[in-house]
């Protein structure tokens, strides 16, 4: 019997979990997603920010500094 697990990519994250990934407050999320630094997808009324927007966010930081 097999019993590794795959797991699958994780494809979003919540605010709150990005908030704490990067340390940055809501407000501050909520603003750069209005500003659109960082691209939102609306789940219901849940706001989910996209793997790959969050990476992108990342890097353009990095390149920046």
């Amino acid at each position: 019997m097999d019993t590794t697990t795959t797991s699958t990519p994780r494809a979003a994250w919540s605010v709150l979990e990005f908030c704490k990934r990067y340390s940055l407050s809501k407000g501050t999320v909520f603003a750069m997603m209005r500003e659109g630094k960082i691209t939102r997808i609306k789940a219901g009324r849940r706001s989910l920010i996209p793997v790959e927007s969050a990476e992108a966010w990342w890097q353009s930081l990095q390149m920046a500094g």
